[in-house]
């Protein structure tokens, strides 16, 4: 039998017929929602297991299994710290925006391309992330957060438009027009975001 530790704390588990690391995973899991908590780490024989580790040991026979060790937190405390690291994204988004503009209007494809790539990925990034933190928490996407819009609006009006644009300029090779759309037209997008995230906090601070 293996030790439980959740939070620092010993526990006990009760086993059902359960035989490998997954079937006992998704107990705890189903165990640690009911208190209205998520995990945030987890270690299995002081081996930090990654939700893609956790993947390759889902069928890790229990007999081999000495210790487990779970992290957890509550979701709006989780959610709370994704924002401010979601803000501080934006600051830099912003300034990446600016700066692959310059490069653009120096003449340094090259470069700007590279800091463009980076660019897009940071905003794949941050969309993906406040959308898994909505779910998290059972927000829906259209629900009203700020200016009575919900996040699916400021995904589908305010960035995705620019998103195209950007797209249209970069396949006609039009440096000059996707430098415009970078400094201003994404940048103005991207301030409004924050607007949204800043939003998203007072809302769930005041839940």
């Amino acid at each position: 039998m293996f030790s439980l530790t959740i939070d620092g704390n010993i526990e006990q588990m009760t086993l059902q017929g359960e035989a490998t690391l997954g079937e006992v995973l998704e107990k705890l899991s189903r165990r640690i929602s009911q208190l209205g908590r998520v995990i945030t780490g987890i270690k299995m024989n002081d081996q930090p297991l990654t939700e893609g580790r956790q993947y390759d040991f889902k069928n890790f026979p229990l007999t081999s299994v000495e210790t487990i060790e779970l992290h957890t937190e509550e979701p709006v405390q989780l959610a709370l710290e994704a924002l401010n690291s979601s803000r501080e994204h934006l600051a830099q988004l912003k300034k990446t925006s600016i700066r692959t503009a310059e490069l653009f209007r120096l003449g340094d494809e090259m470069e700007a391309n590279n800091y463009y790539a980076r660019l897009m990925e940071g905003l794949r990034w941050l969309v993906k992330g406040l959308g898994a933190m909505t779910g998290m928490l059972g927000i829906d996407e259209n629900e009203a957060v700020l200016d009575g819009k919900g996040l699916r609006y400021y995904q589908d009006e305010i960035l995705a438009p620019v998103f195209d644009k950007l797209y249209e300029s970069q396949k006609r090779e039009d440096w000059v027009e996707l430098a415009d759309l970078l400094e201003y037209e994404l940048v103005s997008s991207l301030e409004q975001w924050e607007n949204l995230v800043e939003a998203f906090q007072t809302k769930l601070k005041a839940a």
